[in-house]
C-alpha cells in the first residue's frame, strides 16, 4: 500500500455491499465493494431546511501532467480554490470509478462492537476503524433504496435524483480520520424516545488508500444524466492526498442563503433509505478533551441538547476561537458521515 490517498469530506455516506452483525454492528467480511454517496439536499424530499451543497474535487497540481490537466479542464467546470497547490473543479452530477478494473473489494482495518452506554472515560484512540461511522442499518432498520443500490454496483444503471455524485472504490483500503475540530473526540448519542440506541465517537472524514499500479491512479468519470460516455483520467501518485472530494454547504449562487450557525444535516441520510422503521435523534453525550501538551483525556459531559449548539464552551477553546469557528461546518460544526450495508 502506497502513501498516496484520496480524502472524502462533508456530507456523504459509505455504502458497503454485504451485511453486519445486528448485535455488534461489525461487518461480516473484511473486504467489500464500497461506494461513497454524496446526497443532494436540493432534490431530496423531506430534507428540511438544509442549504445548497456542492460536491467538488480538488486535485493536487503534482498529480496532473500536461495531458491530464487538459483533459480534466475540458470535462469539469472550475470551482473556487480552497487548498494551496490544488486545482478545484465542480464534481456534482458525476459518477467516478476510482482505480477501475476487475471487481476488487476494498479492505478496512478491524472493527469493534458498538455500545448503547455513555462512556465514563475515553475508551478509544483508534479512529481508523469504519465502525465509528454511524451505522444507518442498525439505527433505522432500513435498507438502501433498491434503485440506488443497483446503481452503486452497475455503472450502466441511472443514478436516482437525490444523489449529487458518487465514487465507486476498488483495490485499496478505506480508513477513518480523526477530526481536528474541538468536538473531534466527542461521543455522540443516537437515541429514540424510549432510550439510547448507540453511543459512540463518530467520523467526519474517511481516506482511501489505493493500490498504485504502473505509477498511475486512474479515475473513470461518467456523467450522471447527460451521457454514459466514460472518460478515464490518470493521476500521478504523490506522497499524501492526490485528491480531496468534498460535499460542503456553499454560497456561490445569487439566491443561496446564509449558512446557519447550528447546521446539522444528519437527517438528510434517511432519504436514501427504504422501509426505515424509525429515525433516531442525535445529540452530544460527552467530549474527550486532550490538550496538546498532555496525553491523558478528560471527559467533559455536555447537556443533552449540546449538539443543537455546535460550539459549546469546552476547556481550552477560547471565545475568540469559537467566534472564528461560527458559520462554517469545515472548522467548527460537527459534520458527521454515515455508513449503510446493502445487497444489490
Amino acid at each position: 500500500m502506497s502513501d498516496t490517498s484520496v480524502w472524502f469530506r462533508g456530507l456523504f455516506v459509505v455504502a458497503r455491499r454485504g451485511s453486519c452483525d445486528p448485535a455488534t454492528g461489525i461487518s461480516k467480511t473484511n473486504e467489500q465493494e464500497m461506494t461513497i454517496v454524496f446526497p443532494d439536499p436540493l432534490h431530496t424530499p423531506g430534507a428540511g431546511h438544509i442549504p445548497h451543497h456542492a460536491t467538488r474535487i480538488h486535485i493536487h497540481e503534482d498529480a496532473l501532467d500536461a495531458k491530464t490537466k487538459t483533459t480534466v479542464e475540458g470535462l469539469l467546470e472550475p470551482a473556487p480554490v480552497k487548498f494551496n497547490r490544488y486545482r478545484a473543479f465542480s464534481f456534482g452530477h458525476w459518477t467516478a470509478d476510482l482505480t477501475p478494473g476487475p471487481k476488487l473489494k476494498v479492505k478496512h482495518v478491524a472493527e469493534r462492537a458498538v455500545s448503547n452506554r455513555e462512556p465514563m472515560a475515553c475508551e478509544c484512540d483508534q479512529f481508523t476503524t469504519l465502525s465509528l461511522l454511524p451505522n444507518l442499518t442498525l439505527l433505522t432498520g432500513g435498507v438502501l433504496s433498491n434503485e440506488l443500490a443497483k446503481s452503486l454496483v452497475d455503472p450502466d444503471k441511472a443514478v436516482p435524483h437525490g444523489v449529487q455524485a458518487l465514487v465507486r472504490l476498488s483495490d485499496g483500503q478505506l480508513e477513518g480520520v480523526l477530526s481536528p475540530k474541538p468536538l473531534g473526540r466527542g461521543y455522540f448519542d443516537f437515541f429514540h424516545r424510549d432510550g439510547a440506541v448507540l453511543v459512540q465517537q463518530a467520523l467526519e472524514e474517511v481516506v482511501f488508500k489505493p493500490v498504485v499500479r504502473d505509477n498511475k491512479v486512474p479515475l473513470a468519470l461518467t456523467h450522471l444524466r447527460h451521457s454514459r460516455e466514460r472518460h478515464v483520467i490518470e493521476l500521478l501518485p504523490i506522497s499524501g492526498a492526490v485528491a480531496v472530494i468534498d460535499n460542503m454547504p456553499v454560497r456561490d449562487r445569487k439566491d443561496d442563503e446564509e449558512l446557519p450557525a447550528g447546521l446539522s444535516h444528519f437527517q438528510l441520510y434517511y432519504s436514501l433509505l427504504e422501509g426505515a422503521k424509525r429515525e433516531p435523534l442525535l445529540r452530544m453525550a460527552a467530549a474527550c478533551i486532550r490538550p496538546d501538551d498532555q496525553t491523558t483525556c478528560t471527559m467533559t459531559h455536555l447537556a443533552p441538547a449540546g449538539l443543537l449548539d455546535p460550539f459549546p464552551s469546552l476547556p481550552g477553546v477560547s471565545e475568540l476561537v469559537r467566534a472564528r469557528m461560527k458559520m462554517t461546518t469545515e472548522t467548527g460544526c460537527p459534520c458527521l458521515a454515515a455508513q449503510i450495508f446493502f445487497e444489490a
